[in-house]
């Protein structure tokens, strides 16, 4: 018995603990733990049975209730396994979810890192970028590595340590407050605006701010993201400050600015040049086509072509053309234009801007320059002409018959062909002009020189050589036949008397004949002389007649008188009137010079006060008389160039322009060609074209320097400063002697030469002044002063 009560007392003790201890342990379903209770209580009540079946005596009531006890054992027994199976099912199943769980966490934790990872790699990656949170006070809970860059603070010096406070400089009118207000009100600031470094300095960055949701999904901080744009603000005002340039310069520029699309060739771009040149304002032409604004209808229809070559690719994106539009008043301007083509993306042309220089007055220029030209070469004929022609009679000169004799000499020299020279001389010619005056003479002289001019051939050269001979020049022809016709010429002219008023003036000459021989070797001096010899002969035999030169040398004719002393005479005074006609050419020369000059009150008398000073220079410096003869000339001839440059492109109340400057730089030349074929001024026109030159280089025509240039091209050019710096100009009055002087002396080395500068101080210092007064005229031309 006392066994059963410890067995029920055991059993009682696990019907009560044992559930407790499991559920406390390991957990399980509820319906387990009811099975495996009603299990031992089924056992408990086994047991009790058991201990009152020892107690009752047999046959009573409880002894039968007893009885059952087995039935209700197994039952017990049943139930406290199955609900201890059904208990371990829940305990391994809530095992597995815990590890499913564990698990699950562990996962998410893993991504949490690797999300928090990834985070912290784009913020720290992004190096041009400060990106921090903070709390609802401003305290900094996070700071990307960028930060040190952007701002100057690490990470470890800012969180949890410092405010946002700290990057906000304090003389700034906004507030954290107030940048916090507007993303609680706005979910979003962002501005650009200046942060303070870590080293005190300003940077302009980008800031936005954006609100900081908490676990709760209320706001518990900002998240801000701040950019240093100092460099892009730099760039964005380097480039506001460029395009203000440009604008500028194409706003200013003189030019004809104008952009237009190439899609339907409207205007879209018209600066103030090309409102200045057309007389359109900028708000009559925008929007507009510019071939319809601008242009007549060949116009329009280039200007089409045009840019349909810009759409298609055919014409070549950059160039230059010229072209003529039409102003607002309906006048023609020429434009010289340089044009852009852009293009977008895909190669589309798509805008044009075309830069036009208005060129109508260069045109005009060029048209004026090129009548001037004319006239300049139409003068150079003329005074080719007067050179080489003799004004009376419309002959070859005597220069010019030397020239071309030279010239057949030579060709008979290589073709082995004779020369035949006629020197022919009208008889009692004084007698004519000293009874019926000068101008009968010269209408004589014009007979005779019309009667050979028809008489002979094209390839003969007829001159007039002095006062009334005539020289003939007969190739291939020789001494019989050259006799021959001069004396039919003779014969003509008696025939054929000079018709004055009514009456007749006979007329007859005296011919001399030599002829060029190769085996001679003659010279062409030495032929004009045997001529002019021969000649005499003639008129000493009485005259009206032929004399051959190697007849007389032969003694076939009557003794000539050429080498008395009285021909001697004779032929000096031949050489002195050669010499009287270019003295004459010189002074017409001059007076046409001084006439050209008088035209203006700035330049009358200019070059004749250059002459005086260039002599007065030369002399101080020593020069021969005939080098300072030629200085002199070549000083008073200098400017004659300037005869075709229209006096308003040199005398203005202004600075030359351009197109000016290369009229007046081009007069040295001009003198030169105008001069060039005198031949008794080549030293002269050398001298001429040298006079601007200046001993750094600079000067022109040729850009001679320092000893390059001919001595008295420099002295020419400090004489012809001298005298205009005295002179008054439209633009300056006049400056006196001593300040004239010291302008030379300052120009010394680069622009005038050394030893000319100082010869003529000291000319002024020894006399005193320029004695322009008792200065002699110009060589040449004492009778024009």
């Amino acid at each position: 018995m006392v066994c059963a009560l410890l067995r029920l007392g055991v059993l009682a003790t696990a019907a009560t603990a044992i559930p407790t201890l499991i559920w406390r342990r390991v957990g399980g379903k509820p319906l387990s733990y009811a099975v495996l209770l009603v299990g031992i209580g089924a056992l408990v009540g086994c047991d009790v049975l058991r201990l009152v079946d020892a107690m009752v005596p047999a046959g009573s009531p409880w002894a039968v209730l007893a009885e059952g006890r087995f039935s209700l054992e197994t039952a017990g027994f049943a139930l406290v396994f199955g609900g201890f199976l059904a208990l371990m099912e829940n305990v391994r199943r809530s095992k597995v979810r815990e590890r499913r769980e564990a698990t699950d966490a562990n996962a998410r934790a893993e991504e949490a890192r690797l999300h928090k990872a990834k985070l912290e790699a784009i913020l720290n990656g992004a190096a041009d970028y400060c990106i921090f949170t903070c709390d609802l006070a401003g305290r900094l809970t996070s700071y990307s590595s960028g930060g040190a860059r952007v701002l100057g603070w690490k990470p470890e010096e800012v969180v949890a340590r410092k405010t946002i406070e700290i990057f906000r400089p304090p003389d700034h009118p906004l507030t954290v407050a107030e940048a916090f207000s507007t993303v609680r009100t706005e979910g979003r600031f962002e501005a650009e605006l200046p942060m303070v470094r870590k080293d005190g300095a300003h940077i302009a960055v980008l800031l936005t701010l954006t609100p900081l949701a908490g676990p709760d999904g209320c706001m518990d901080g900002y998240v801000a993201v701040a950019k240093d744009v100092s460099e892009m603000r730099a760039a964005r005002e380097a480039l506001r400050h460029e395009r203000d340039f440009v604008r500028g310069i194409i706003e200013t520029s003189g030019l004809f600015i104008v952009g237009v699309s190439a899609v339907d060739g409207r205007i879209t771009l018209f600066n103030h040049g090309a409102e200045r040149i057309s007389g359109y304002r900028r708000d009559e032409v925008l929007g507009r086509p510019y071939a319809e604004v601008f242009m007549d209808e060949a116009g329009r229809q280039r200007v089409e072509g045009l840019l349909e070559g810009f759409r298609t690719g055919a014409r070549e994106p950059v160039g230059q053309y010229e072209s003529a539009l039409l102003t607002k008043d309906g006048r023609p301007r020429s434009l010289f234009w340089t044009y852009s083509a852009s293009a977008d993306e895909d190669g589309r042309v798509t805008f044009v801007v075309g830069f036009g220089q208005d060129v109508t007055e260069q045109r005009q220029m060029q048209e004026s320059l090129q009548a001037a030209k004319q006239e300049l070469e139409e003068a150079n004929r003329a005074l080719s002409r007067l050179a080489t022609t003799d004004y009376l009679t419309g002959l070859v000169n005597r220069r010019q018959a030397d020239l071309l004799l030279e010239r057949e000499i030579a060709r008979a020299r290589r073709q082995c062909t004779p020369v035949s020279v006629v020197m022919m001389d009208l008889d009692h010619f004084k007698a004519i002009n000293d009874t019926r005056g000068h101008e009968v003479g010269d209408l004589c002289l014009r007979h005779v020189a019309e009667m050979l001019r028809t008489r002979l051939r094209g390839t003969d050269i007829v001159a007039r050589y002095g006062g009334e001979e005539f020289l003939v020049v007969l190739p291939g022809t020789e001494p019989g036949q050259a006799a021959l016709l001069a004396d039919q010429i003779r014969r003509c002219i008696q025939a054929t008397p000079v018709q004055y008023e009514g009456e007749s003036i006979p007329l007859s000459l005296s011919a001399g004949v030599a002829v060029f021989e190769l085996h001679r070797g003659t010279l062409p001096d030495t032929l004009v002389r045997w001529a002019d010899e021969a000649m005499y002969c003639a008129k000493n035999l009485g005259g009206n007649r032929v004399v051959v030169w190697d007849d007389m040398r032969e003694g076939n004719v009557e003794p000539s008188l050429t080498s008395t002393q009285q021909a001697q005479e004779l032929r000096r005074r031949v050489e002195s009137l050669g010499r009287h006609n270019r003295h004459v050419f010189l002074r017409n020369l001059y007076q046409m010079i001084d006439a050209v000059e008088a035209r203006n009150p700035y330049t009358e008398g200019h070059s004749r006060n250059v002459a005086r000073y260039a002599a007065a220079i030369a002399r101080g410096l020593g020069m021969a008389d005939d080098e300072v003869a030629i200085i002199s000339r070549a000083a008073m001839l200098q400017d004659l160039g300037k005869a075709a440059i229209p006096c308003e492109a040199i005398w203005k109340d202004e600075p030359l322009s351009k197109s000016d400057w290369a009229l007046v730089c081009q007069h040295p030349a001009a003198s030169v060609k105008i001069l060039g074929r005198i031949g008794f001024l080549h030293r002269e026109v050398h001298l001429i074209r040298h006079h601007h030159e200046r001993p750094d280089g600079r000067g022109y025509p040729d850009g001679l320097a320092g000893e390059a240039i001919p001595p008295g091209s420099r002295i020419m050019a400090v004489a012809e400063a001298l005298d205009a710096m005295t002179r008054d100009r439209p633009h300056r009055p006049a400056l006196a002697l001593p300040d004239a002087l010291d302008q030379l002396r300052g120009g010394a080395f680069k622009q005038f030469d050394r030893n000319a500068v100082e010869a003529a101080i000291a000319e002024a210092a020894r006399t005193g002044d320029w004695p322009l007064a008792r200065s002699p005229a110009p060589a040449g031309a004492s009778d024009a002063s």
